[in-house]
């Protein structure tokens, strides 16, 4: 991606999103964009930063930068049919659930479902106990048990955004993980109705 290309004005990425290292991230900006400084005593980063340099953590995500492009294509391609495939089947077999979103212009690894009559918190809980690590929504929002001002702003009701499902798939992701997944959901949102 280029981001003049793109006509991004500013770009943030954290390294452990692509696999690469924890604690490092790569910052894009405009020439002309003018920006305050978030740490001040020292002329690194343009003045925008003090500090020293993490070396290894960005030659890490250099890598992992790199690593990502080369396996973009092929990767996509086997996310899609894994998400594809769950989405699938909880919409089609699970009464009362509705996928969020575009049903296929979205990313390939992402599948966010709201449930009826059910607390997405407390599904979380449910597929943590059996072994599965997902989210009610986004992460900035953890712990909070309002529903998602996203949910309702695309017209949901508040109790209908309560039963929200955050499923992302990632590079370790198998299709053996996903009929899993598929075979425990709808035990659980059973029980979790009852």
């Amino acid at each position: 991606m280029n981001a003049r290309n793109e006509n991004i004005g500013m770009l943030s990425v954290s390294g452990h999103k692509l696999y690469g290292p924890k604690g490092v991230g790569l910052f894009f900006k405009e020439a002309d964009l003018i920006l305050s400084p978030q740490m001040t005593g020292g002329k690194q980063e343009n003045k925008l930063r003090a500090g020293t340099h993490n070396v290894p953590g960005i030659v890490g995500l250099a890598k992992a930068i790199s690593l990502a492009a080369i396996e973009r294509d092929n990767e996509n391609k086997r996310l899609i049919y894994l998400r594809d495939k769950m989405i699938r089947f909880v919409t089609e077999t699970i009464p009362g659930v509705f996928l969020t979103g575009h049903p296929t212009d979205r990313l390939p690894n992402h599948a966010s479902f709201v449930f009826e009559n059910l607390s997405g918190n407390d599904l979380v809980i449910a597929l943590d106990m059996a072994g599965f690590a997902c989210s009610s929504g986004s992460a900035c929002k953890v712990g909070d048990p309002k529903p998602s001002d996203i949910l309702l702003g695309i017209g949901l009701s508040p109790e209908l955004a309560k039963g929200s499902l955050r499923i992302t798939l990632g590079k370790y992701s198998t299709e053996e993980h996903i009929d899993k997944l598929i075979d425990i959901l709808p035990v659980l949102v059973n029980k979790l109705r009852k």
